[in-house]
């Protein structure tokens, strides 16, 4: 909680302001950035994801995405998963529509020109003043989708360091790349 003291107070200007930074929340603020509004997404924890934090890796319900990666998971599964781990505490209907419509974000991804091949949500680093929350992600796609993706990343106002990026051009499949990096997004720690 802020202690109330103003060198604490900061003003900002937004078009939107998208109150969670959750798995809807983020998706709402990606969207409306995309369409040229100015965005501010209010997180009370310390990092983004909400309950939508629970998947690991690639997380698209039933999509050819992950039938393509042979996983099998069905949305009722899903569904079943995801209100235990929350205990059954949040809107089953808003957690029904999220699973399944998750595969309509790899498809967002997909239209971009990158596929992606595995997202790892990798342990927390904890440092003074801040928090680092590092993901490791394999995309595969043409060099100008990828391109386009790191501008994408370049142009949040969140504080992230992109490391150990490896890109390889595939010579047989139309000069795909497969691109294998880490990139970190910071959070300042509250008082």
């Amino acid at each position: 909680m802020n202690s109330g003291n103003v060198s604490d107070i900061e003003n900002l200007k937004s078009e939107i302001v998208i109150i969670g930074g959750g798995g809807s929340g983020l998706s709402a603020a990606v969207a409306a950035a995309e369409n040229g509004a100015k965005v501010i997404v209010l997180e009370k924890r310390r990092v983004p994801g909400g309950n939508s934090v629970f998947p690991e890796g690639l997380f698209a319900a039933e999509s050819p995405a992950q039938k393509r990666m042979m996983i099998d998971a069905s949305r009722d599964d899903l569904f079943k998963i995801a209100m235990d781990f929350s205990h059954w505490k949040i809107n089953p209907r808003i957690i029904r529509a999220f699973i399944d419509k998750s595969g309509n974000t790899i498809q967002w991804l997909e239209e971009k020109g990158l596929r992606s091949k595995r997202v790892l949500r990798l342990k927390e680093k904890d440092n003074s003043g801040y928090i680092e929350q590092p993901l490791k992600m394999e995309l595969v796609g043409n060099f100008n989708s990828f391109y386009s993706f790191m501008l994408e990343l370049e142009q949040l106002s969140r504080i992230m360091k992109i490391r150990e990026l490896e890109i390889k051009k595939d010579l047989t499949n139309d000069g795909d790349i497969y691109a294998d990096f880490v990139v970190s997004i910071f959070f300042q720690q509250k008082a």
